[in-house]
């Protein structure tokens, strides 16, 4: 199954988290990476191969980084 990325900021930078989805439609998985806030106020998530909402979220692992203290 292919997957796609979208990156909706422009700092390289800058760590987001990382949330993905599945299209029921058309079966393709796909990654957003959206602040908490902009996860949070986004009304709907749309599929990026064929337009359709009939997403579902995917449950996934996740990887803390912290600062390392001397």
């Amino acid at each position: 199954m292919a997957s796609c990325v979208i990156t909706l900021w422009t700092q390289e930078e800058v760590i987001m988290p990382a949330y993905e989805y599945i299209c029921k439609d058309c079966k393709k998985e796909f990654t957003l990476f959206l602040s908490i806030k902009e996860f949070e106020t986004r009304p709907k998530i749309n599929c990026p191969n064929c337009q359709s909402d009939n997403v579902a979220k995917k449950f996934t692992s996740f990887f803390a980084k912290t600062s390392k203290k001397s």
